[in-house]
């Protein structure tokens, strides 16, 4: 989902938030989520599932991080995002609250 402060950074730099409230990007920002949710869907993808997922495997394949990566994806084009996160030798949860209670037990010590 995008979010307003993506849209406002995004517009308004990194030192977006130095601004007052006033500063003319802020409504910017509001007036562009308005236009994209209109139509009433407020679950729309700034970018598809797969296009998430395209960027965590390439990712994990450049860095090669040694902590494990948990990934639980939602959306337009998920069950391709799923294939690419498997294909890339990565786990793909389909509930976020295991995602969750992954990471948490990670952080705790445990396994995943």
């Amino acid at each position: 989902m995008l979010w307003y402060s993506h849209i406002l950074i995004s517009i308004g730099g990194p030192d977006v938030w130095n601004r007052p409230l006033t500063h003319p990007q802020y409504v910017q920002a509001a007036e562009i989520l308005l236009r994209l949710y209109s139509d009433g869907n407020t679950t729309k993808d700034a970018v598809g599932a797969d296009v998430m997922a395209e960027g965590i495997a390439e990712a994990a394949s450049k860095l090669k991080p040694d902590c494990p990566i948990i990934t639980c994806i939602r959306g337009t084009g998920e069950e391709k995002a799923q294939e690419i996160l498997r294909n890339a030798g990565l786990k793909p949860l389909f509930d976020t609250e295991e995602a969750v209670r992954q990471a948490v037990a990670f952080c705790k010590g445990g396994t995943v």
